[in-house]
């Protein structure tokens, strides 16, 4: 793991850990259906830009490949 995968992993538990917290709260304070719905929520707020970025990220590279002076950047 690089630099900026641990950074975005930083950033992305910290927006995630408060639907987390709310949803064990609830799922210990007996109110189940609430629980899992915020922690399906905190699971999508660390997952979702994983997938985004791969998806796009190659559909970016093989964009970006096609051009002459900047494709050489890019081709792996």
């Amino acid at each position: 793991m690089n630099l900026y995968q641990t950074v975005k992993l930083a950033a992305s538990l910290s927006f995630a850990a408060p639907p987390a917290v709310v949803g064990v709260e609830f799922l210990l304070g007996g109110r189940p259906g609430l629980g899992v719905v915020f922690l399906a929520i905190a699971a999508l707020m660390l997952l979702f830009p994983e997938y985004v970025e791969r998806k796009l990220g190659e559909r970016l590279r093989a964009k970006l490949a096609g051009i002459p002076l900047v494709g050489r950047r890019f081709r792996e």
